[in-house]
């Protein structure tokens, strides 16, 4: 009996030893050092030699194993999509199978856009939801930021108080106030880590671009260099650490769809030594790599579609790249069980915890649409007006009676509306940026007073379509207008009206606007950063209360329909002809003093055209024939040779 014993507990032991080799892909996230993480994974002590060399593949198959390479998946603004991860965790597991050296990374942009980010600040739901699927890590993006250092440090916090498995967190040149310090140093922010899988070291460092920052409304956060940034972490990296690869996730996107990576390729350009460049806040899909200064810059583009993978294969002792490749995340590849229950935990806490306040439900049916909007990234392009511009401008409008004109800014929406039923939930993806001062999601609306001339010089300045920005462009509920590109600047709107009103806006009243909170802070700046507009801000809506710019469209929606909306209304009439008479019409006073200056200059081209003709003319008659008067020079003729007779009557012998 003893003999029996003994032989079940050395079974016992030889299988709990074995165990970790079967169970486990990711780290444990220990051994940080000044500056950086040093992730111990799995055996990340040991070599490849101490796996098989063969496994089972998802179908069952034997398949050899890739000890000869790095294989990294990656995503990219997946916005809260829950519903995403489950199969991005199988689908990196299965990598991982292939590839020992696997790792799994994000480019920012994890958070906002969809209803969980409701409860980024009360449960850091996102990062909960990550670390369940096993990334290893990811970085700060727009989206992140748009909840300012109070939101990010209350994220940052819960995530950590929840005793959940969270990814590393990497951003090298974001910082803040002293509680945003104190909570990075909480959860363990670091500028680079670096991923040892089976003796395979990757370091990664996380950086946010310019036009990322400036696009979120990052209050009580500041922004080093990019480029300099990365320079000085990879310097450190180089300097301290013995890595294989080194990897940057870069929220660097301009928000637009900008193919050819001009801001990422400015890091990989600036900075000697980056192997991969993920690249986050764009929605350009790059079915292959741009290449830059030996750098791969990839991105799977906006949205939580796909997966991409990379992989480098060893050669001559160094890793080169090899392949890389889009994956739909669609039926093919099957859910995670654990990441989809942890989901569906956190799903039931927005409905409850948020929705409610506002009087819906996260799928409650507001209508049906027949067709599609347009898109996001068509705000920035429209010349004229756009129906999803329109739309949210009239529901602004439709919740403030005491308003006469509405705006919204292209860059304040994040989603579009598509065709069938339409509910709460889309309602709340269109506006889904930033948080209010209430302390939840969703900017709030706000109105306030301008001078007619004020609105002619938003309306100017916003009606430029752009190539791919939507800060700047600005829709507007209540108007109507003109514009044309080839009037002289500042003279470009006319024909203005506010609806309601008889006759042209006049520049001297004083009209009350509505807004999104994003919104006004944009237009703040197209007026120059005018501080006398802050004071008469007011939380718009009923009696006054807090209302946000999501619910509005919302009930517009239950009240309106789409069905107004399938095409532009014509509010603004974008007229590009040279007929003089819109050239001309209603000129201001630039108009006026432009004119002025033309004719000044004829003029003067006129006098001089006459007196360089003039100086001529003298030249010409100087010390020569007089009109009118006798020469007193007598005319000289050039002497002529004496010609010798034809013919003689002397005889010749």
């Amino acid at each position: 009996m003893s003999k029996f014993r003994i032989t079940i507990l050395a079974i016992l032991l030889a299988f709990t030893m074995s165990m970790p080799t079967f169970v486990f892909a990711y780290g444990d996230y220990t051994n940080y050092t000044k500056g950086s993480a040093t992730i111990g994974t799995v055996y990340g002590d040991r070599t490849m030699d101490y796996l098989a060399d063969y496994y089972y593949d998802e179908n069952n198959t034997y398949t050899q194993r890739d000890k000869n390479s790095i294989c990294i998946s990656f995503t990219d603004d997946m916005k809260s999509s829950f519903d995403s991860y489950a199969k991005i965790k199988t689908y990196a597991d299965a990598k991982a199978d292939k590839y020992p050296a696997s790792y799994l990374f994000d480019g920012g942009n994890f958070s906002m856009g969809n209803p969980y980010q409701t409860i980024f600040e009360s449960e850091a739901a996102e990062l909960r939801v990550m670390g369940a699927t096993g990334y290893d890590a990811t970085t700060l993006g727009s989206a992140e930021l748009s909840h300012g250092a109070s939101g990010l440090e209350a994220m940052l916090k819960k995530a950590k108080n929840s005793g959940d498995q969270v990814p590393n967190l990497v951003a090298a040149n974001i910082s803040g106030d002293s509680d945003l310090t104190a909570a990075f140093k909480k959860y363990g922010v670091k500028d680079y880590i670096v991923v040892n899988n089976y003796g395979v070291k990757v370091a990664v460092f996380g950086i946010i671009g310019k036009d990322s920052f400036d696009s979120a409304s990052a209050d009580g956060c500041s922004l080093d260099d990019p480029v300099e940034s990365a320079n000085k972490v990879v310097s450190e990296i180089k300097k301290s650490e013995d890595v294989d690869m080194i990897v940057c996730l870069a929220n660097t996107g301009n928000g637009g769809s900008d193919t050819s990576q001009s801001a990422a390729k400015k890091i990989a350009s600036g900075v000697d030594g980056i192997d991969l460049i993920i690249s986050g806040n764009s929605t350009a899909t790059l079915t292959e790599p741009v290449e830059e200064n030996g750098t791969e810059i990839v991105s799977t583009g906006e949205g939580s579609g796909s997966i991409g993978t990379v992989v480098f294969t060893k050669k001559s002792g160094s890793y080169e790249y090899k392949s890389y490749k889009l994956q739909k995340l669609n039926s093919s590849i099957t859910d995670d069980y654990t990441v989809s229950s942890t989901a569906s935990r956190l799903k039931n806490l927005y409905n409850s915890g948020y929705f409610s306040k506002y009087g819906f439900t996260y799928g409650q049916r507001l209508t049906t649409s027949d067709f599609d909007f347009p898109s996001v990234s068509s705000l920035a392009t429209t010349e004229g007006d756009n129906p999803l511009g329109d739309i949210i401008a009239d529901a602004y409008l439709s919740s403030d009676s005491n308003s006469s004109i509405s705006a919204v800014s292209g860059g304040a929406v994040s989603d579009t509306i598509s065709s069938g039923k339409v509910t709460a939930g889309d309602a709340f993806a269109v506006l889904s940026k930033g948080t209010g001062k209430d302390g939840m999601a969703g900017y709030q609306l706000v109105k306030f007073s301008l001078k007619g001339s004020q609105i002619k010089t938003l309306a100017e300045k916003g009606s430029k379509p752009g190539k791919s920005k939507a800060d700047s462009k600005l829709y507007f509920g209540g108007l109507t207008y003109s514009y044309n590109p080839h009037r002289i600047s500042t003279n470009r709107v006319y024909d203005m009206k506010v609806k309601g009103e008889n006759g042209r806006i006049s520049d001297s009243k004083s009209y009350s606007v509505v807004a999104d909170a994003y919104t006004f802070k944009q237009i703040k700046n197209l007026l120059g950063g005018d501080t006398s507009i802050e004071s008469s801000v007011n939380l718009a809506g009923s009696n006054g209360n807090d209302q946000k710019a999501w619910s509005s469209l919302a009930s517009y929606l239950r009240k309106q329909g789409t069905a107004s909306y399938a095409k532009a209304d014509g509010r603004v009439n974008y007229d590009t002809s040279f007929n003089p008479v819109n050239l001309f019409k209603q000129p201001n006073k630039m108009v006026g003093v432009v004119v002025s200056i033309g004719v000044i200059i004829i003029a003067v081209l006129l006098l001089l055209i006459i007196f360089i003709a003039g100086g001529i003319g003298s030249r010409r008659y100087r010390g020569g024939f007089e009109p009118g008067k006798k020469s007193r020079r007598k005319t000289r003729y050039p002497k002529q040779a004496k010609e010798k007779p034809i013919f003689s009557n002397k005889k010749r012998f």
